[in-house]
This record gives structure tokens, sequence and C-alpha cells, in this order.
């Protein structure tokens, strides 16, 4: 889904590789686990292609998805090469309503159309509009609702950054296996 999401917003998109502890299974929220990947692929695969474009880069490196499973746990790493978060927009990253959108310097008029709405690509409107996608970033919700999510039910959510290369980040979800009394949430 965000790979079809990066190829509507960029018409472009890099691929990806899931190595490590792939055929594991975890008890967890379907819906939770789903909203947090998103958010981190978005960011991801965003990054990727933007650094990508600026640089000229002719391939899109792919996004690495390492999966690993502990006593109790599952832990998630996505890796990218997009060129890492600055230290200045590191202390930002988990605050409600701030995008590096604001930041790249993309507008409402970038589509080219000039009746794009809050920075969204035509196609990205178009796609909300039918119902199928949203935008990929831009909204200041993704990063600070995933690691609200994770933390909620005892996991993590850490962001290593090599501004200039890409970043690490590390998700870790504790499983909710057993019964519902034994949860104290």
């Amino acid at each position: 889904m965000v790979q079809n999401m990066c190829e509507m917003h960029y018409t472009t998109s890099p691929g990806y590789c899931i190595d490590g502890d792939v055929d594991e299974t975890i008890s967890y929220i379907p819906s939770h686990f789903e909203y947090i990947t998103c958010e981190l692929l978005k960011n991801a695969f965003r990054a990727t292609v933007e650094l990508s474009n600026r640089s000229n880069r002719s391939a899109h490196p792919p996004i690495q998805i390492t999966i690993t499973k502990g006593e109790g746990y599952v832990g998630v790493r996505i890796r990218d090469q997009g060129g890492g978060i600055s230290k200045s927009n590191m202390r930002n990253v988990f605050e409600y309503s701030w995008s590096s959108m604001q930041e790249s310097g993309e507008s409402a008029d970038d589509s080219g159309s000039g009746s794009s709405m809050a920075g969204m690509s035509m196609q990205t409107n178009l796609a909300l509009q039918q119902g199928i996608g949203g935008p990929i970033a831009g909204l200041g919700f993704g990063l600070p609702m995933a690691r609200l999510y994770a933390e909620y039910f005892g996991g993590s959510l850490d962001i290593v950054s090599m501004e200039g290369y890409g970043c690490d980040v590390f998700l870790k979800l504790r499983s909710i296996e057993g019964s519902v009394e034994e949860k104290q949430i």
C-alpha cells in the first residue's frame, strides 16, 4: 500500500526487502500495527525518493525492513537511505502538527494545477476523493500517533538519524497474548 501511495504521489518508488524472523507471528491489534508500520514506511519511502530527486541518484536504494522476535515482543527496524533528519528537526518529529513537509518547500501549487489542497498533489487529492489513499506526508500526526500507539501497549518507537545518509527506526511491540483479564491498560 505505501509503495502504491508513493507511486501515486511521486510517480516513482523505491523497492524494499524484508529480512530477519520473517515467519514469526505476534498477537497484536492489527489496525494499530498497520497504522504504525504504514506511517513509518511512508516516511522512509518519501525521504528516499525526495533525496534521490534532489541528488539526481539514478536509482532509489531499497528500504530495509528487519523483523526480530524476542520473548513477549517483536522488533521491527526500518532502514532508509533518505538523507536522515537534521539535528534541528529531530527535536520536532514527535510534536503534533509539525511536519517536515513544511520545511521541504512544497506548496499547494507543486502539482502544477494550482488547485491542490494542503500541499497534496493532484493525484493524492483524486485518491482521497475516490477513497483509495491519503497524503504521503504533511499532516504532522504520523510519528506522534505511531509512538503513542506503541507506548500505550508497552512498546517503544525510537529513531536514529545519520544526517546526510538515512534513518534507522526501531519499533518494539509487546505481544498481547493471554486473556484480557490479565492485561492492565
